[in-house]
């Protein structure tokens, strides 16, 4: 997404991104201003995998993790809404932050 005109990015514009050796975080926040995290994904606790090359981010929650997320309207003891930003520590020391990220938590259905 173009940040100044909010429109998609064209295919041509993007290129892989090299995120060997970095690491990455998000700290998911019922809004930017908010002083309780949520939730916390890093590379460091597998919740970020940068392995898959080419720039690509995967993010992973395992079904424990998920059943003992607080689903409700009021955060931070229960929450159905989230956002965080996604930063890229690399090598050097630098930090991008390359993503800003929606969350939304619905209750299970299947059973």
């Amino acid at each position: 997404m173009n940040a100044k005109t909010c429109l998609p990015v064209p295919e041509t514009d993007l290129a892989p991104v090299d995120l060997m050796g970095c690491t990455a975080r998000t700290q998911l926040r019922s809004d930017v201003l908010a002083p309780d995290v949520l939730l916390e994904l890093t590379t460091e606790n597998g919740r970020i995998d940068l392995s898959l090359g080419d720039g690509l981010v995967a993010f992973h929650l395992d079904a424990a993790t998920t059943a003992g997320l607080p689903y409700g309207d009021s955060p931070p003891a229960r929450w159905s809404k989230a956002m965080g930003q996604l930063e890229v520590v690399h090598p050097n020391g630098d930090v991008t932050r390359a993503a800003e990220i929606s969350w939304s938590l619905n209750p299970e259905g299947t059973r």
